[in-house]
């Protein structure tokens, strides 16, 4: 007993002692919200939650490179300091012909730390990486459970659900960990986690490849609970429940809404499009006489409307045929990668820039009627070692790649367009592809496909900074992680093609945009948002607010006829309103807090804040037709960080209502009718407090749920 007493001391005296060595490290970085120790060859000694003041030993630290010659675990590679300047930290080592590189970076005023890892050969000859295991950790103490996270998405016919991050769970808080890539595999349990991916990659001499980013984020329960409240079958998003705590989920919205960066739009303020491939079918096809009139008789319209941006060109490729049909045109372009004019194309642009009306184009990367390269057939796909090659080309290939950059660049510079978009087929899993000439290793190149979509993204983005670059299906099978450089994403699916539950469309745009953030954790600036005229059943105003709460840009989807200035002023005096509205507000509509819980759950009101400081705007939804209350803290969980006493006013009419004067700290409780809309603007005030007075036995609905 005496023996065990003073075994137990030794251990005690030496974990006190690792911990306080540890925490005077010199070798760590620190943020707000985490610190991570390291040892001198930049393994993790310790992870520190600064939120909940945790502490997370960690016993293993280590990374695994598999060549086709050799096994590289960095655990074994004496790493050394190479820089150390501010809160950024680089360790380098070599071993097997490669030189491999590893920097810790945090930024001040986050919860999280990135580790970015990169490797060089300096072999002379070709190494091929098959396989890596990074993010590899063994805590010394387990949490009290771990989970996996993908992004949702669910569909039979399509390999959605890709890699997001995992969760490392304690009763009060805990870290989330994970790889900026979305097709790493899981190796998790309470007291470990590994990541897997498969580059299958062939590293030429002298070239260095930066791998994907490992991130670790602290959060602190918040005692919220994110959770699914689907009642019907959905269009792809999996129907399994999956509850996170909201601290979890913002955690993860920051890692996300820093890597998926917000870029301006080609004019400041709200930007505003008319998209005319929903608003006119008879537009959709290819570009002739009869529809180039049509154009522009939609396009003096859109000018006399006084609220529009832009007018996109419904037919791909700028006028040479109907989405997914075939176009020979294109099909016979070559290496030259120039995009042929088309007359009746040119007649319409022209005649938009006369109007002041900025002008946008789009294409399929891939279809099976879209036969780019016609002169390459060796371009396609071969899924099988000597068979046969199917319809898509391969973009794995860099070689095809840089001609479909070169073909897009041409599209955007010969019309002088202010905004692309890709539909259909881009990213494909599984990427099998087995041709010898296309430039990656034979067999899985779902890494190399990646790399050079999301490359020519970013080569777009930093060649056309105001471009407003948009994402409809080609990237859902490679999920959030892929949307770098873009501006804009089709959300989950086309809004309004799913109404289950019997909601509207403005419902169904609420209800997509509530899992891009809380389940995907995409940041608010990337939704795509659609305003109706006349086919949202709740309303205009409601289809308006209901896209303002959602970015800080939209498109009009459909169309109302006009023949004089006096009736466009009537049709579109709401929208040139609120655009207005959102001109001056801009900066409130960048980021939000979702309230309530899942919109379109039963009986469920739905919200949104957007806070900064002391003032913003709340928007709350009731798609149901009866009234219902809501409750919400006016506490920094809705971002509100300044300020004693505030004046709450339903700026929804042409008057503001004053709804009453709160103190921080109190609960707004407010009812809303059914099937209505409401814009309330928060500011502080000295007015003397007011309340709604709420009737005897009315059930509020939470701002922040628990179950």
């Amino acid at each position: 007993m005496l023996k065990t007493k003073v075994l137990l001391v030794i251990v005690a005296v030496l974990s006190l002692s690792w911990a306080v060595n540890a925490a005077q490290s010199p070798l760590a970085v620190r943020s707000r919200g985490i610190a991570v120790n390291l040892d001198a060859h930049g393994r993790i000694t310790a992870i520190k939650n600064l939120i909940t003041g945790a502490n997370y030993p960690v016993s293993a630290d280590d990374c695994r490179i598999v060549l086709d010659s050799a096994t590289i675990s960095l655990s074994d590679v004496p790493m050394k300091l190479s820089s150390n300047i501010g809160n950024s930290i680089a360790f380098t080592g070599s071993a097997s012909g490669l030189e491999i590189t590893r920097v810790y970076t945090a930024a001040a005023n986050r919860g999280y730390f990135n580790r970015d890892l990169s490797i060089k050969n300096i072999s002379g000859k070709p190494i091929v990486v098959k396989t890596i295991m990074d993010c590899s950790l063994v805590f010394a103490k387990p949490f009290a459970s771990a989970a996996f996270h993908d992004d949702n998405m669910s569909r039979p016919d399509m390999l959605y659900e890709t890699s997001v991050n995992v969760f490392m769970r304690n009763p009060v808080g805990g870290l989330c960990a994970g790889l900026k890539y979305p097709y790493f595999k899981p190796d998790i349990a309470n007291d470990h986690v590994s990541l897997y991916y498969e580059p299958n990659y062939r590293l030429k001499p002298g070239e260095k490849l930066d791998l994907p980013t490992m991130f670790v984020a602290a959060y602190k329960k918040l005692g919220c609970t994110v959770r699914k409240a689907i009642t019907w079958k959905t269009r792809v998003l999996s129907m399994k429940q999956e509850e996170m705590d909201l601290g979890e989920v913002r955690a993860m919205q920051q890692v996300m809404g820093d890597y998926l960066t917000e870029y301006p739009l080609p004019k400041d303020g709200y930007y505003l499009w008319l998209n005319c491939y929903w608003a006119d079918k008879t537009l959709r096809g290819r570009m002739d006489a009869q529809r180039a009139d049509g154009y522009i008789k939609l396009m003096d319209e859109a000018k006399m409307a006084k609220c529009l941006d832009l007018v996109t060109i419904g037919s791909v490729w700028c006028g040479w045929g109907l989405f997914i049909k075939p176009a020979p045109e294109i099909d016979a372009v070559g290496a030259d990668a120039v995009l042929p004019r088309n007359p009746f194309t040119d007649r319409v642009v022209e005649h938009a820039q006369s109007l002041g009306l900025a002008t946008s184009g789009f294409c399929e990367p891939n279809a099976a009627t879209r036969h780019y390269r016609k002169d390459h057939p060796d371009f396609r796909i071969q899924p099988k070692p000597n068979g046969p090659t199917v319809a898509d080309n391969c973009h794995a290939n860099p070689e095809y790649e840089d001609w479909f950059y070169k073909l897009t660049c041409s599209a955007i510079d010969t019309y002088h367009l202010q905004k692309w978009a890709w539909d259909h087929s881009w990213m494909k899993r599984p990427m099998i592809c087995y041709n010898p000439t296309h430039g990656h290793e034979p067999g899985n190149c779902e890494f190399d496909e990646y790399r050079n979509v999301t490359d020519m993204i970013m080569k777009l983005r930093q060649r056309y900074p105001r471009e407003l670059l948009e994402i409809y299906w080609g990237l859902k099978e490679a999920g959030p992680w892929s949307l770098r450089g873009l501006s804009s994403l089709e959300n989950l699916y086309e809004n309004g093609q799913d109404t289950g539950h019997n909601m509207s469309i403005a419902d169904d745009l609420r209800f997509q945009h509530w899992y891009n953030h809380n389940y995907r954790f995409i940041p608010t600036h990337l939704d795509l948002a659609q305003i109706y005229m006349t086919r949202e059943r709740n309303g205009h105003l409601y289809s308006i607010l209901s896209a303002l709460s959602a970015s800080t840009h939209a498109s009009l989807a459909d169309w109302t006829p006009f023949t004089t200035q006096s009736e466009a002023d009537k049709i579109f005096a709401p929208l040139r309103r609120w655009k207005a509205w959102a001109n001056a507000n801009q900066a409130y509509l960048r980021d939000r807090v979702d309230l309530f819980g899942q919109p379109i759950r039963t009986d469920g009101i739905d919200g949104t804040a957007h806070i900064i400081g002391d003032k913003g705007f709340i928007f709350v939804f009731n798609p149901w037709p009866e009234e219902h209350w809501g409750s919400i803290p006016l506490t920094d969980t809705i971002g509100l960080e300044k300020g004693s006493k505030f004046s709450l006013d339903n700026i929804t009419g042409d008057a503001p209502k004053r709804l009453g004067v709160y103190k921080k700290g109190d609960n707004f409780v407010f009812p809303i009718p059914g099937k209505s809309a409401m814009l309330i603007e928060l500011k502080p005030t000295n007015d003397a407090i007011s309340h709604i007075i709420v009737p005897t036995g009315t059930k509020a609905q939470p701002a922040f749920p628990r179950y």
